[in-house]
């Protein structure tokens, strides 16, 4: 385990799943480019959180991403449809926040909404393995 206290790793998990919470009623407001940047951004926060426990770390989203399927999903650890939809957040993501005149479509984000809840939790029991 890293130098991080779990409180500190439960922090991490709290902020993704309050991502997830804004991403939620951004989606009810119909507000689907606000909601995809929650989405990822709750992703990022669970990812975080599991690279932190195991001495990982990058100060860039991209780092944090290869990392991430580097030494979780390549490995087996983490299952790949997690890689997936992490990498796919990503990409929605910078479309979202950066393309001009980009509106990103209901159908599009809404059904990620129940698999970003289950890839945080997955995230939390892997946190939560082998800590007294």
């Amino acid at each position: 385990m890293s130098d991080y206290t779990i409180d500190y790793l439960q922090y991490r998990l709290e902020r993704a799943r309050g991502a997830l919470k804004v991403a939620e009623i951004a989606a009810e407001a119909k507000e689907y480019n606000s909601c995809t940047n929650r989405l990822y951004y709750a992703s990022f926060y669970a990812v975080n959180a599991l690279l932190m426990k195991y001495n990982y770390s990058s100060a860039k989203h991209t780092g944090v991403q290869a990392i991430f399927n580097k030494e979780f999903i390549k490995t087996g650890i983490v299952p790949k449809k997690y890689g997936i939809l992490f990498n796919d957040l990503f990409e929605s993501r910078q479309e979202c926040d950066y393309k001009d005149l980009f509106f990103i479509a209901a159908e599009d984000i809404e059904p990620l909404i129940p698999k970003v809840k289950e890839f945080i939790e997955f995230i939390a029991e892997k946190i939560m393995e082998n800590i007294n």
